[in-house]
């Protein structure tokens, strides 16, 4: 998959790491005092207008400014009352800025941003992880809609920049770790819209996942737990884009050279694998049998397709 290109509105997903956030409004700051006839320790709020309030000094604005400078706005308006003042200010509690994960996640959650930098994959392990397919171990539940990973995607105002996580799990990955800023929403879809069906005489037919972007023909006729005494292999069909302009694609999967190639042989969402009893030589005799286990059919769908023979 292409790495998408990046609109210049986006520029700041860039993975290098931000100098730390000021406090933001509705925030709590922790600031201590070594100075030598005081030592203590101050938690304050930071307003909606950015604003606190510091014993001796009153209030004073600090919206905008970095920690550092906080310290010394502090340390400077304490000199007036006390002698060579140490101030340590750190942020105690992240209240305003935050960032949504929603989708096929174990929890969706909002998480809150902090001075350390909230990547997307961080922001993702936070609620849980990705639903994976297979058996929950903690419920024992056949997990059949879980994540799609290749296909996540990030909401930042009026613009939306697409990342495929499977290459950041990759040494060889190719995405950006994106950090993320206030108010952007991470959206991680389930595998629906991914998903092909095998039917006829196989022992387990249904729906089956392409995980991270990638099932061939051989991995899902085993995940099916493979062809039926009745079956016939050397005659399965592969009916592609059945909705719209079909392509149906016959393999001999009798043949080792044919089990080699439907190994190598990658599926795309919505692809319908068939396995029949006998030789069905013609477009229609194959969608004739398909055609009743789909519970939605376009009733247009154009016969004018002939059969292709995969070989090696």
């Amino acid at each position: 998959m292409d790495k998408p290109a990046t609109p210049p509105e986006l520029a700041l997903f860039a993975a290098t790491p931000p100098p730390a956030p000021p406090p933001p409004p509705s925030s709590a700051i922790l600031a201590r005092n070594f100075s030598t006839n005081i030592s203590s320790s101050i938690g304050i709020s930071v307003d909606q207008n950015g604003n606190i309030f510091y014993p001796y000094i009153g209030e004073i604005k600090i919206a905008g400014l970095s920690i550092p400078e906080v310290r010394t706005l502090i340390t400077q308006k304490l000199s007036i009352y006390l002698k060579k003042p140490q101030i340590n200010v750190t942020v105690n509690e992240f209240n305003s800025q935050k960032v949504a994960v929603v989708g096929a996640v174990v929890t969706p959650r909002v998480i809150p941003i902090t001075n350390t930098p909230l990547t997307i994959l961080n922001a993702i392990t936070l609620t849980g992880g990705p639903i994976r397919c297979g058996v929950n171990q903690n419920t024992s539940v056949v997990e059949t809609e879980c994540s799609n990973l290749t296909e996540v995607t990030i909401k930042r105002g009026s613009q939306i920049v697409n990342i495929d996580l499977t290459t950041l799990e990759s040494p060889k990955g190719t995405s950006e770790n994106w950090i993320l800023k206030d108010g952007d929403v991470v959206t991680v879809p389930s595998n629906i819209k991914s998903q092909v069906f095998v039917l006829g005489a196989v022992n387990s037919p249904g729906p089956y996942n392409i995980n991270n972007g990638k099932l061939s023909l051989l991995d899902v006729i085993g995940s099916s737990r493979g062809f039926s005494n009745q079956s016939s292999p050397e005659f399965t069909y592969i009916i592609r884009d059945f909705y719209s302009e079909p392509e149906i694609f016959s393999i001999n999967l009798r043949s080792p050279d044919s089990l080699l190639l439907a190994g190598q042989f990658y599926l795309k969402p919505k692809d319908i694998i068939y396995a029949t009893k006998s030789r069905l030589v013609q477009f229609n005799e194959v969608m004739s049998l398909v055609t009743p286990s789909m519970t939605t059919i376009n009733q247009g769908v154009n016969t004018a397709v002939g059969v292709k023979t995969l070989s090696n």
